[in-house]
């Protein structure tokens, strides 16, 4: 699973061996760690969205402010075993996982992967909901031609709506499809001889 490249984790106060492992544990899947020290981010990574926070317990100056350095999202609190209880408080009240140290680079990447694939699935719900919104609004663009047309004289709804949804799909999945015209005959479920005159008719000219 290969994240976008803007996805960064931030690590605080961490020691020498506990970042390594960190950094172990997130390599395979392709994140930059930025390290801060006694929970202060220098100002070139301020203000950077990061997909996760790591942070020790207990870090005073960090846990003070109450929420994230700006941009950041989820925080993972680090922390030895006999603060655990205090930890699975934290937990409680919003952090999103905890470690103990030590741990292993097994268990940082269970934590960075569990992130990625929560941000993917956000993404897709505003991705779903922003074509929920799309459609409504089309819907309601329609609903106000049909209103407005009058219906003893032939219109040419159909066609409009055809023309507004042929093409950009056309070249989308052609794009998807690097420009193999069987395949994506394949996937709009049509022959390559119907493509191929619907390509001509639009003037669609995509090559691979």
């Amino acid at each position: 699973m290969n994240p976008p490249a803007a996805e960064r984790v931030l690590v605080l106060d961490p020691d020498k061996r506990t970042y390594s492992v960190l950094a172990e544990g997130a390599e395979p899947l392709d994140v930059a760690l930025d390290p801060c020290e006694d929970g202060v981010c220098p100002d070139d990574l301020k203000g950077q969205r990061y997909l996760l926070a790591f942070a020790a317990f207990p870090n005073d100056a960090f846990f003070q402010k109450g929420s994230l350095e700006p941009g950041s999202s989820r925080l993972v609190v680090m922390a030895s075993a006999s603060s655990k209880r205090k930890v699975l408080d934290l937990v409680g009240s919003g952090v999103f996982g905890f470690l103990t140290i030590p741990f292993h680079p097994e268990e940082a990447h269970a934590m960075v992967r569990r992130a990625l694939e929560l941000q993917r699935f956000q993404r897709e719900l505003i991705s779903l909901r922003t074509l929920e919104h799309l459609s409504e609004a089309l819907m309601d663009r329609l609903r106000n031609m049909v209103r407005k047309a009058d219906s003893t004289k032939k219109g040419d709804l159909f066609d409009f709506i055809r023309r507004c949804i042929e093409k950009p799909l056309l070249e989308m999945v052609l794009d998807e499809t690097s420009g193999n015209r069987l395949k994506a005959a394949n996937v709009l479920g049509i022959n390559r001889n119907t493509l191929r005159a619907k390509l001509k008719e639009m003037g669609i000219n995509h090559r691979r």
